[in-house]
């Protein structure tokens, strides 16, 4: 006996040593294919939908720091860049949400390359 999964559903189905061909799901009625000759399992790359959600979000945070960023810029609070990042203790309240946006957006960059690396670890095994 061989154990499948239906690739519409996602259900266990048993089918008998060697057989090959088109199979109907008995609990999703869809039919699929299947060759017996061969052991390959292809594993996708892509990354889920939590994965793509959460990198989207650590663009726009990172988006957004680099606007505050620049229209502090040109409304007097910082003289350049090196000075938004180098005195913490007396930066300007958009100068300080921008630093927030950006400590997110990694924090974001990071869960989402953890997630990945957890979906895909669980697609190996």
């Amino acid at each position: 006996m061989v154990v499948i999964q239906c690739p519409h559903c996602g259900e266990d189905v048993e089918l008998q040593d060697g057989a090959s061909g088109l199979f109907d799901c008995p609990y999703c009625n869809n039919e699929f294919e299947f060759e017996d000759e061969t052991n390959i399992i292809n594993i996708s790359l892509r990354p889920g939908s939590v994965v793509i959600t959460l990198f989207s979000m650590s663009i726009l945070f990172a988006i957004v720091a680099g606007i505050i960023y620049y229209e502090s810029l040109f409304t007097g609070d910082v003289d350049s860049w090196e000075e938004a990042f180098a005195d913490g203790l007396k930066q300007s309240f958009q100068v300080a949400l921008a630093d927030y946006c950006l400590i997110i957006s990694g924090i974001l960059l990071l869960v989402s390359a953890v997630t990945y690396l957890i979906q895909q670890i669980r697609y190996r095994i």
